[in-house]
């Protein structure tokens, strides 16, 4: 009995070193998935926000200015998220954001998509062959319009189907949609996503800060955060879950 107990052992030591050696000898691209939200700022400055104070803020937090389109962009590491190809396979980023693709599938990327729990999301997936990267972008926007949190948010943090446009009669901050409307440049405001104060609102917010962590952006578009990982984001990243304001800056918080 013993001997035999031994022996299964040893096939399947041999078989896992096998399956190394030979995955070890397929050639493969290390591409970096990375998600990227591109803010207009003709979108606030035309109500009067300063832009090189607003600039200088989103920077401490990954937001880089464009001067060709007068935009800020931000890149983050798409962390352990599936990347479906067009044959059917699918390929897992590490947490870093790396994925490593056999060179034989990257015919495969065309139309390649983004499957998070077990979704399949209508995004447009675009490579950069020069910084080898494989990109998900979206305007913020665009972004925001698609949060997909249901009546679920709990009693600290009502959604957008059910708060109200702003602040209460006597100007305490509304709480919703998890921590998205907190930045620096708050006024406490839960505005409805067609505000432009929605947007300067969430520039520093929990839900801005959670995306360095790969946190929040796919849970927009699947199920919301405290569906997905059992937290609302100002948890996950180790925030007060109530309502705050992030006045101390400069905020050092990289998130990677």
């Amino acid at each position: 009995m013993k001997k035999e107990f031994i022996i299964v052992i040893s096939v399947i030591v041999l078989s896992t070193i096998v399956g190394c050696i030979k995955d070890e000898s397929v050639e493969k691209e290390v591409l970096n998935l990375k998600g990227k939200v591109i803010f207009n700022l003709d979108l606030v400055t035309e109500y009067g926000m300063v832009p090189d104070e607003f600039i200088a803020i989103a920077d401490k937090i990954g937001w880089k200015y464009s001067e060709l389109d007068n935009s800020l962009v931000k890149t983050f590491p798409l962390k352990n998220t599936d990347v479906a190809l067009l044959n059917g396979e699918k390929y897992v980023s590490d947490n870093r954001g790396r994925l490593f693709l056999p060179t034989s599938q990257l015919d495969n990327l065309q139309n390649a998509a983004i499957s998070y729990k077990d979704n399949l999301l209508d995004l447009d997936l675009t490579m950069n062959e020069v910084d080898k990267e494989l990109q998900l972008t979206t305007k913020l926007q665009d972004y925001m319009l698609r949060k997909s949190h249901n009546n679920t948010c709990g009693e600290e943090h009502r959604n957008e189907n059910c708060d109200d446009d702003g602040k209460t009669e006597d100007e305490e901050p509304m709480y919703g949609r998890c921590m998205d409307y907190n930045g620096p440049f708050s006024d406490g405001g839960n505005y409805p996503k067609s505000h432009w104060r929605a947007y300067t609102n969430f520039i520093g917010s929990d839900c801005d800060i959670a995306l360095l962590y790969g946190y929040c952006y796919l849970d927009h578009y699947v199920g919301g955060c405290e569906e997905n990982h059992g937290q609302l984001c100002s948890s996950l990243i180790g925030h007060n879950p109530d309502y705050h304001v992030h006045d101390m800056w400069p905020y050092n918080d990289t998130g990677y």
